[in-house]
Order: structure tokens, then sequence, then C-alpha cells
């Protein structure tokens, strides 16, 4: 498809990624309904919900610049990714509580060396509690999300003129 099609290839995986994001704001959609009826009612923290989003778009786009272009030369990684994110998935508090790691300050930093550990605490207490995040925290996740852009976007663009010879 790379060799025939004549389009910008940074278009490939944006298109997948912009995808996931329309997916994932239809979801917000429903949930926004359900939180109408059982939601905060304090809803103040969900003005940072924009916020979140675009950190976790940005930091999707960057991964998915990066995974692509490694793809291309490395066609094991597409297999290892999907053992990569499922580890990643269970050491992100989206299934059980930071609160767990409260009384364990060491574990507690740990975790939040995850830069999406912030983002997901951020959703839960905007969605569920209706507070704002910690900044501090979310600054290291953003941090992390434009670095990472930075380093796929780059990596992506200084390798497109090999895709055709190595696919």
């Amino acid at each position: 498809m790379v060799k025939k099609v004549r389009l910008p290839l940074q278009l490939l995986p944006a298109a997948s990624v912009v995808s996931s994001l329309a997916n994932f704001l239809l979801s917000l959609v429903v949930l926004f309904a359900v939180l109408a009826i059982f939601g905060p009612r304090h809803p103040e923290g969900l003005l940072v919900l924009p916020l979140l989003v675009v950190i976790q778009f940005v930091m999707n786009l960057g991964f998915a610049y990066l995974l692509a272009a490694a793809n291309v030369f490395f066609r094991d990684v597409q297999h290892i990714l999907g053992i990569l994110l499922t580890a990643w998935y269970f050491l992100t508090p989206v299934l059980f509580p930071v609160s767990i790691v409260a009384d364990r300050p060491t574990e507690r930093e740990l975790l939040y060396l995850n830069p999406m550990a912030a983002v997901i605490v951020s959703y839960q207490r905007a969605l569920l509690d209706g507070v704002g995040p910690e900044w501090s925290r979310l600054a290291y996740s953003a941090l992390f999300a434009v670095v990472i852009f930075a380093l796929g976007f780059a990596y992506f663009r200084r390798s497109k003129d090999n895709f055709e010879e190595a696919l």
C-alpha cells in the first residue's frame, strides 16, 4: 500500500489514532448520560477532561509513529506489542484504586513513573469524584507525552524514506 498510494505517510498512523479517539469520544457521550444520573454532585473536575484527552491523544500519536516505523523494520514489534500493552494495562491503576498503595510511598512513586497512571487517576477523579487532577503528576504525564510524540514523529520522518525498500 505504501508503494502504490501517494499520500503523506504520516497520515497512516495518525488515522488509526484519530479513529480510536473518535470511538473514545463517542464512549464518553454514553458515560456522560450515566454520570448525569449517578455522577458526582460537584462536577467541577469535568472541566479538566479536554486536557486529559489531549495528553492521551498526543501520547498515543507519539507511540503510533514510533511503533509504526519500528514495525516496518522489525516485524516482531507487532507481536511483542500485544504482550507489552497487556502488561502496561495491569501496571496502570485501571482495575485497582491508587489508594491501595497510599500507605506505601515507594510503591506509589513507582506506580506514578508509569506516564498513564496520572492520566487514568485524573480521569477517575474527574468522572467519579468531580475533582481536579494532581497537577504535578499530570505535568509529568504531559511532558512524557510531548517527548514521546517528538521522538516518535522524528523517528518516523527519518525512517519513512526507507519504508519502500524494507517492505
